[in-house]
C-alpha cells in the first residue's frame, strides 16, 4: 500500500507540473483579444466539412504580433481589415499541435477598430482552443518555442524512442532462451508490439502540411486510432503474461475487436466523428481494468507511469466532452507508460543477463581453482595447440600430507600458469590432477619449460605432458594423451 500512495502522489505531482507548463502564459507583456464573435474558448466536432469565421476589433496597442495557441481545423486563414495577411495548412494537413505566430504588417494596423478575423476550414473538428493575443515578437517566438516543444516536438522524441524501444523488446525476446526465461519472452513480444503501435498512434501528434488527399487522411486517422486500441489490448496482456506467463483477461477482445471493426468499417468523416466518442468513453473502463490488474499483479515498476497516465487520459476526456479550455495530456499519458515499459524491460533484461552470466561462469569455471571446467571446450573453436598436463604423483603427495595440503597445490599450480599464458589462451582442468592449455602461442614448447621450472622451484611439483595441434577435442585429447603416456613412461619428452 505505501508504494501505491507513493506512485500516486509522485503522479498527481507530474500531472500538475505539466498543467501548469502546458497551460501557463508565460507572458506578462500581452494584450488579450477577449471579445469575439463567437466566445471564445471554442470547440465543435462537425457533421460535415465547413467553415467558421472568428471576428474582433482591436485598437493600436503597440504590438507587432499575432499569436494563436491553439487551434483545431485543417486551413487556417486570418485577415488583417479585410486584408489575407497569413494562409496555413490545406484540406489534409495537421496543424493542431503547434503554436502559430504571425508578423503584422505596421502598415496595415490603424490606430482604432482594426478588424482581425480568423476563419478555419475542418473536415471533421474546428477548434480555437485558448484565446488569442497580441505581443511583440520576441515574446512570441520565447512562447512557440516552449510550447511547440511541449505540444509537439517532444511527442517526435517519444515516438522515436517507442520505436526503437518496441524493435528491441523485441530483439530481447529471442535472447530469453532458457526455461524459466521462455516465459517471459510472450511478454517482451506483446509490449514490443504495444510500444510499435504506441509510435504509430504518435504520428498523430506531428505537424503537417498535408497528407495528399482525402481518402489517405481518413485512413491515417483511422490507422492512428485502431493503433491506439490495440496497444491497449497488447499492453494487458504483457503485464499478465509478464507476471502469470498466461493472458486472463480474453474477454477484452470482444470489447476492442468490435471497436477496431467499427472504425475500419466508417467510409465517411460525419460517421467516424459520430462514433468518435462513444469509443472514446469505452477507455475510462479499459482503463481502470488495466489499473485493477497492475495492482493485483504488483506489478510495482508500472504503477506510476499507470497512475499518472490514469490522469492524463481523464483530463483529455473530460476537456474533450465539456469543453474545458486546456491542453490535453493524452499524448503525455502514453509517453508515461511507453517510458514505463521501457524501464521495467530494461531493468529486467539487465538482472537475466546478470543471472544468466553469474549461472555461465559458475558453470564453465572449476570451484576449487579458478580454471575454466570441461564445459568451456564447446565454446573453444579450433586452432592453435592443446597442451595436456598431469602431474607427477600428485596422489602420493595427497597420501602423505592431505588432500587440503594436495588442494593448496593445485590452487598455487593454476595460478603460477595463468601467471604465464596470455590473455586470451585457455587453462582447463579436466579432471583431478589433469590440466589443459590451450593456446595460440607459436611456440608451445618453451611455455611448457618455462612451466616446468617454475613449478619445480617454486612448487616442487613435476608434471608430465603432451603437445598436439587443436582441431576436434576427442581426437585431439586421444593424441595429446598418448604422448603424455609415452613422456611418462619413457621419460620422451615429443612435442609433435
Amino acid at each position: 500500500m505505501k508504494k501505491v500512495i507513493i506512485n500516486i502522489l509522485g503522479a498527481i505531482v507530474l500531472f500538475l507540473i505539466l498543467m501548469f507548463l502546458l497551460n501557463n502564459n508565460w507572458i506578462e507583456d500581452k494584450y488579450i483579444l477577449n471579445e469575439w464573435s463567437i466566445n471564445l474558448p471554442f470547440y465543435k466536432t462537425l457533421g460535415k466539412s465547413g467553415t467558421y469565421s472568428f471576428e474582433t476589433i482591436f485598437d493600436d496597442v503597440g504590438f507587432d504580433t499575432l499569436v494563436l495557441p491553439k487551434i483545431s481545423g485543417n486551413i487556417l486563414k486570418v485577415y488583417l481589415n479585410k486584408k489575407l495577411i497569413y494562409t496555413l495548412g490545406t484540406k489534409t494537413s495537421n496543424i493542431w499541435s503547434r503554436v502559430i505566430v504571425l508578423s503584422l504588417n505596421k502598415d496595415l494596423i490603424k490606430k482604432e477598430n482594426n478588424v482581425l478575423e480568423i476563419e478555419i476550414f475542418g473536415l471533421y473538428d474546428i477548434g480555437v482552443h485558448k484565446i488569442p493575443f497580441l505581443t511583440t515578437y520576441e515574446n512570441s517566438t520565447r512562447y512557440s518555442v516552449i510550447m511547440n516543444f511541449l505540444r509537439g516536438d517532444i511527442y517526435l522524441i517519444s515516438l522515436g524512442i517507442s520505436l526503437i524501444s518496441g524493435i528491441i523488446s523485441f530483439i530481447f525476446s529471442f535472447g530469453l532462451r532458457n526455461k524459466k526465461e521462455a516465459n517471459l519472452s510472450g511478454a517482451y513480444k506483446s509490449f514490443g508490439v504495444f510500444l510499435i503501435l504506441i509510435s504509430i498512434y504518435l504520428f498523430d501528434y506531428q505537424f503537417r502540411l498535408t497528407s495528399f488527399n482525402d481518402t489517405l487522411f481518413f485512413s491515417l486517422k483511422k490507422l492512428f486510432m485502431i493503433s491506439a486500441y490495440l496497444s491497449v489490448v497488447f499492453y494487458l496482456y504483457g503485464i499478465e503474461t509478464y507476471r502469470l506467463r498466461r493472458f486472463v483477461s480474453k474477454w477484452m477482445l470482444y470489447i476492442i475487436f468490435p471497436i477496431v471493426s467499427i472504425i475500419i468499417i466508417s467510409s465517411d468523416f460525419p460517421t467516424y466523428v459520430k462514433l468518435s466518442p462513444f469509443t472514446n468513453l469505452l477507455f475510462v473502463p479499459l482503463l481502470i481494468y488495466i489499473l485493477i490488474r497492475l495492482l493485483i499483479l504488483r506489478i510495482n515498476k508500472l504503477y506510476f507511469s499507470a497512475f499518472f497516465a490514469s490522469f492524463a487520459i481523464i483530463q483529455t476526456i473530460l476537456a474533450l466532452t465539456f469543453s474545458f479550455p486546456q491542453f490535453f495530456t493524452l499524448g503525455y499519458a502514453i509517453i508515461a507508460v511507453s517510458i514505463g515499459v521501457i524501464v521495467m524491460l530494461s531493468s529486467d533484461y539487465k538482472m537475466l543477463s546478470i543471472e544468466n552470466y553469474i549461472l555461465s561462469k559458475k558453470s564453465l569455471v572449476d570451484p576449487l581453482t579458478g580454471s575454466y571446467n570441461r564445459n568451456i571446450l564447446t565454446k573453444i573453436k579450433g586452432g592453435g595447440y592443446f597442451i595436456l598436463i598431469d602431474l607427477d604423483n600428485f596422489k602420493n603427495i595427497n597420501d602423505t600430507h592431505g588432500h587440503e595440503h594436495g588442494d593448496v597445490l593445485l590452487k598455487e599450480f593454476v595460478k603460477l600458469v595463468k601467471n604465464n599464458i596470455r590473455q586470451e589462451d585457455f587453462l582447463v582442468r579436466l579432471g583431478g590432477d589433469e590440466f589443459a592449455i590451450i593456446t595460440k602461442s607459436s611456440e608451445p614448447e618453451n611455455l611448457v619449460e618455462r612451466l616446468q621450472k617454475e613449478a619445480k622451484d617454486k612448487l616442487n611439483l613435476e608434471f608430465s605432458y603432451g603437445i598436439v595441434e587443436y582441431t576436434e577435442f576427442s581426437e585431439t585429447y586421444r593424441k595429446a594423451d598418448e604422448k603424455l603416456y609415452n613422456m611418462k613412461k619413457f621419460g620422451k619428452r615429443t612435442i609433435f
